[in-house]
């Protein structure tokens, strides 16, 4: 396996753990459909089925926002972004 796939399969579980830890703190229907939706895109290649079957919910949430914001992210997900990005970059 290359450094690339191992970065982006990498990159997909700390997604997946980040979803989830947004559910175990909230738990809701939206937070589950997140945390389902994220696991489809860890194990995309090897399952074989597109994420949107498994959380359409997400999808379209993720759509809204964009033409809402201009982003897919929760405003809560950006601001928490951005207060860890201002930690580490005052390094």
């Amino acid at each position: 396996m290359t450094a690339a796939i191992r970065q982006r399969y990498r990159s997909q579980w700390l997604a997946f753990r980040a979803e989830l830890e947004e559910f175990i703190t909230e738990p809701s229907f939206e937070e589950a459909s997140d945390v389902l939706y994220s696991f489809g895109r860890l194990v995309w290649k090897l399952m074989g089925i597109p994420p949107q079957w498994l959380a359409y919910p997400t999808l379209r949430k993720h759509g809204e926002r964009f033409v809402e914001t201009g982003c897919i992210r929760s405003r809560r997900t950006a601001r928490d972004d951005a207060a860890i990005f201002a930690r580490y970059s005052t390094h």
